[in-house]
């Protein structure tokens, strides 16, 4: 302003009333009067907007000047003048008290100044802005990496005629009121979470409507071109179209996927190349395993939309999303907060691996229990009717113990070190082999029990599945090949709780006679315990070593 450049809004106040008055005006009138800014508090630094982002920044900068956008706008309504908005500026014209007409109009930095003839220099007066003078002025700004608007005005002539379809027509010998710097800030958490993504094996891309320049440098800050992020190709939408599409100018899906795959920044891209881009990485299979990937996109506007609605997972802000962003949404942050996407990953993988542990779990042990029970009815005459009615029992209540430690237990961040893969059901087909190999095993170990000359075999047989179950809830708690129980007790106590509660339970069911009533025993032997307690181990020894080969060869 006033041939200056000013550093923060406090050298900005000192500026004359009457151009910051006259600035203002410009503003609010030249701004979408659906465009607002919501304080949640006084003096709130992250207030919530409704709009286009660069407007809203412009209004909460007249609020930190002291200015009321609100009343202007009441002095004059959106009924009261005529305007007409472009992709790259808006046109205002107003009628004033005296009866004059005054043209406002905001936008690009080169598009507006190249229409200025003065520039306000002291108070109110102006002085001559020729070509050299705009061409320093451009010179000294970074159009490639940050945003400029320029606000200008000219008072019409009493008669002069305007095109009310076009008011730009009418910007010439224009005067500019000021220069305003528009910069995003970049998100605080946006570098904590970038690292994350990329330790864990999650590819990051950025799409934005910013040039490249500008694209690189915000990728630069957040720390998307360190060491760990290998690919870095840069396109703009057009570079991208063209590089997709064949002799003919039809999109050629393996050209497609080709480049979708090595992209890391799709710059000045239009909604359309977005979903383009979506369906890119969809085809484009992970280079590592081969198989397809799982796609997320993470937006908040309405351009975002078709990108959103192609994606796997559609992650949108809560706050700035728009309401056609957020009708597309599966996940929504109601924070606006980044690392919150990471949050729902882990939540997300965390119920997924739970719920295959549960599954896995409980099919091994029905499975078992139900051929033993077959089998052993058929083939021996010792076993009674309340010894299988009592093994279905024990089998079911510490199922539910298992289950609730199952869902409990978590792994935190740890689940991000395992990323999934779309398949058709939850269990894997290695998982199936080494389930069914595991079943058959432990079937084999309770018909030995159950042949051989053992006292009270019931009994052993149901000690020996409850210790089978304890090993198979232990082989289902491992990841990346450790005992999840024994990594930290604070943050998998009620795992140790549940097998404690188990063992416990299950030790005053035998020892202390309470299957008297049933099987008319009131304990077993140290040797019997032992025999269990070494099925057990070899349960958990063998189902690590079945999971590992079978898992291996998918």
């Amino acid at each position: 302003m006033q041939g200056k450049f000013h550093q923060d809004l406090d050298e900005v106040k000192k500026t004359s009333k009457e151009i910051l008055h006259l600035l203002a005006n410009a503003i609010c009138v030249s701004t979408a009067y659906s465009t607002q800014v919501h304080e949640r508090f006084q003096g709130d630094l992250n207030p919530g907007y409704v709009g286009v982002k660069t407007q809203c920044a412009m209004l909460r900068m007249l609020k930190c000047l002291d200015f009321s956008y609100e009343s202007i706008r009441k002095q004059y309504p959106e009924d009261s003048f005529i305007c007409s908005e472009h992709r790259r500026y808006d046109a205002v014209v107003i009628q004033l008290d005296d009866g004059t007409k005054r043209l406002f109009v905001q936008g690009y930095a080169k598009d507006i100044l190249d229409t200025c003839s003065r520039i306000i220099s002291n108070d109110v007066d102006t002085q001559s802005l020729g070509k050299d003078e705009r061409d320093e002025v451009l010179a000294k700004l970074d159009l490639d990496k940050v945003l400029y608007k320029v606000i200008a005005y000219r008072d019409l002539e009493l008669n002069e005629d305007v095109d009310t379809e076009n008011l730009f027509s009418s910007a010439h010998d224009m005067t500019c009121i000021a220069i305003i710097e528009l910069d995003d800030m970049l998100r605080s958490e946006a570098t904590g979470v970038m690292e994350r993504c990329m330790d864990v094996g999650i590819e990051v891309k950025m799409i934005t409507g910013d040039n490249k320049v500008k694209a690189e440098s915000i990728a630069s800050q957040c720390g998307m071109w360190s060491s760990k992020h290998t690919v870095k190709l840069v396109l703009e939408g057009r570079e991208f179209d063209s590089q997709i599409r064949d002799d003919e100018g039809d999109i050629d899906h393996e050209k497609m996927s080709s480049v979708a795959g090595k992209l890391a920044i799709l710059a000045r891209s239009s909604p359309g190349e977005k979903y383009v881009l979506v369906q890119g990485l969809k085809q484009c299979p992970v280079e590592t395993t081969g198989k397809r990937r799982v796609v997320g996109v993470v937006g908040d506007g309405t351009n975002d939309v078709l990108a959103l609605a192609e994606s796997d997972v559609a992650f949108v802000m809560g706050e700035e999303g728009t309401d056609a962003a957020k009708s597309t949404a599966q996940v929504m942050l109601e924070d606006d907060n980044l690392q919150s996407v990471v949050t729902a990953i882990v939540l997300a993988r965390g119920i997924y691996d739970n719920v295959t542990k549960c599954i896995s779990c409980h099919f091994i042990n029905a499975f078992t229990v139900a051929l033993y029970s077959v089998v052993s009815s058929a083939c021996l005459e010792s076993v009674s009717g309340i010894g299988i009615l009592s093994l279905w029992w024990g089998l079911c209540t510490s199922n539910v113990l298992l289950a609730v430690g199952s869902s409990i237990g978590g792994g935190g961040l740890d689940y991000l070190q395992k990323p999934l893969e779309i398949r058709p059901s939850l269990v894997s087909a290695g998982m199936r082999s080494a389930l069914l190999s595991q079943g058959a095993l432990q079937l084999a170990v309770l018909l030995g029990i159950a042949f051989s000359n053992f006292p009270n075999k019931d009994i052993v047989v149901l000690n020996t599945v409850v210790f089978m179950q304890l090993a198979n809830y232990a082989n289902l708690k491992m990841m990346s090949g450790k005992l999840e129980l024994a990594k930290t007790c604070k943050s998998h106590m009620a795992c140790f709780i549940v097998i404690i509660a188990v063992m416990a339970a299950h030790f005053l069911f035998v020892e202390l006679g309470l299957y008297v009533g049933l099987l008319g025993t009131g304990g077993i032997s140290v040797r019997s315990w032992l025999l269990s307690g070494v099925c057990g181990m070899i349960s958990l020894l063998s189902s690590r070593i079945l999971s590992a080969i079978f898992e291996s060869a998918v």
